[in-house]
């Protein structure tokens, strides 16, 4: 059972859409498909390497109501509170029929790719 009442900052979850750019090229372009209320706790980080420089990396855990929209990991969580975006690691259904979805995230940097990552 979710407490609605911890549900307190709004998020936006964005598909990967595929378009064209003027030469023809594919490009991938991100669509919002829900705005949800959300029980949103970063999990704490760690640092890694990317391209030669330490940088942080944090997890977190996103709780939402059940929605009609099927979820996937290729979708991205976009956070106002923070203007920060996150990749959608897990996906789990919280017990009961309908109740809810458990996200595991992980923080994304402004360039898309996942904070951590080799480039």
């Amino acid at each position: 059972m979710i407490n609605p009442g911890s549900l307190d900052e709004q998020i936006t979850i964005r598909k990967p859409v595929q378009v064209q750019d003027a030469y023809g090229a594919p490009q991938t372009t991100w669509s919002e498909v829900l705005t949800a209320w959300a029980d949103f706790r970063e999990l704490g980080g760690s640092e890694v390497t990317r391209a030669g420089m330490p940088v942080a990396q944090m997890a977190g855990l996103v709780v939402i109501r059940h929605t009609p929209i099927t979820l996937d990991t290729t979708m991205r969580v976009y956070r106002p509170l923070t203007s920060t975006l996150w990749s959608i690691d897990a996906i789990s259904a919280l017990p009961g029929r309908k109740v809810g979805y458990e996200l595991r995230v992980t923080n994304v940097d402004r360039a898309g790719a996942t904070v951590g990552d080799a480039a």
